[in-house]
């Protein structure tokens, strides 16, 4: 048996991968790249960061193979060799890459208007459905980027971009695209169609356990919920659908309020005024009849009035409006988190919890998610 070697790109990561058996090429045809000297650094700097030796291609053992087999609880030959050597691939890079702020995320990945929709559940839930009531609902705005297993890999401005692997479920469903995470919905069926946005304390649990992490390995573990903390802070929403045009049109246009002004929208689409003053930013015209400005640099009145917004101070008025700004905007937000959001009742078992040691009473206590 003759070891083949090969370079893959996946969500931006050279990968140089050994394989023992025929097909794995082919398998990868799609993402196969001619690496560069750069690629070859890369791929030295992010291997070595992740505790595999530098220099060497990824390869799977026959312990690996056997551990992949039995993972899935299969009968011994159920699946062949080639099929257990992909999954152990996917499995090491993914590893890896959970270090490079890369996740795979368990979920049916959509770039519609060019930005991307994670629809994630439990498998048999209806994820691959939904997706393909949208892609019916949208025609060609919908693009398919992964059907069942994208990696998802946060940048340095903190937001997620999905990106397309070959792996892609039953349907092998996927394309070698990418764009940047929109909004997240959690499906559930119901017999009507109902969406709300969930917290970011509710949203954790669920997306948790849909992400991978090395259950053996604490560091991967820590990695992994960094990870989906950060994918829990974008728009989450909780969707309970039938399977009927009715739910997506209900999800598109929760993900239509979702996008940015860069995708075509504004946040005030207010028709402008034809006093020929320039717009606002928010979309609205201003006023032209010559108001001073207000203290931070924002329109003014010229009335003799206080701001609208801003109480009449004495002294430094700024500081002292900033000063009560911020103490209000401190107080709203820690009702906002420990008091007022509901979320699901948690228990020992889930994955959610953090053991922290009150040292006053000598004893652990169970939290929420670290928020």
């Amino acid at each position: 048996m003759r070891n083949h070697s090969f370079w893959i790109r996946l969500a931006g990561f050279p990968v140089w991968l050994s394989s023992r058996y025929a097909g794995m090429d082919y398998f990868f045809r799609g993402y196969r790249i001619l690496p560069s000297e750069e690629d070859k650094a890369e791929y030295d700097r992010w291997i070595r960061e992740a505790g595999y030796p530098a220099g060497l291609p990824l390869s799977v053992s026959e312990e690996e193979l056997l551990a992949e087999a039995e993972a899935g609880e299969e009968t011994p030959g159920a699946w062949p060799d080639n099929y257990l050597e992909s999954l152990a691939f996917y499995r090491k890079i993914c590893s890896g890459l959970l270090f490079q702020d890369t996740l795979l995320f368990h979920c049916s990945a959509l770039k519609v208007d060019g930005a991307a929709c994670l629809f994630t559940a439990p498998s048999g839930t209806g994820k691959s459905t939904h997706a393909r009531l949208w892609r019916g609902l949208l025609g060609e705005r919908a693009v398919i980027i992964n059907d069942d297993k994208p990696l998802l890999r946060r940048m340095a401005d903190g937001s997620f971009y999905a990106y397309g692997t070959p792996y892609a479920g039953k349907h092998h469903l996927q394309t070698k695209t990418s764009a940047r995470v929109g909004a997240v919905f959690c499906l559930h069926q119901a017999e009507e169609n109902t969406i709300r946005r969930m917290t970011a304390r509710e949203a954790f649990p669920f997306l948790f356990v849909q992400g991978y992490r090395d259950r053996q390995n604490p560091a991967s573990v820590a990695r992994a919920m960094d990870l989906i903390y950060g994918l829990a802070g974008l728009p989450v929403f909780s969707l309970g659908c039938t399977i009927s045009e009715e739910a997506a049109r209900l999800a598109y246009g929760a993900f239509e309020s979702c996008l940015p002004p860069a995708n075509g929208r504004t946040e005030n689409p207010q028709p402008d005024r034809d006093n020929g003053s320039p717009d606002r930013g928010n979309g609205q015209p201003d006023r032209d009849n010559g108001r001073p400005d207000r203290v931070d640099g924002s329109p003014g009145r010229d009335d003799g009035q206080p701001d609208r917004g801003y109480p009449a101070l004495k002294g430094d008025v700024s500081k002292q409006y900033e000063t009560k700004r911020r103490n209000r905007h401190e107080g709203s937000r820690d009702r906002f988190f420990l008091d007022s959001q509901p979320h699901p009742p948690l228990h020992p078992g889930d994955p959610a919890f953090v053991r922290r040691k009150r040292p006053e009473r000598g004893r652990f206590r169970l939290l929420g998610p670290p928020f």
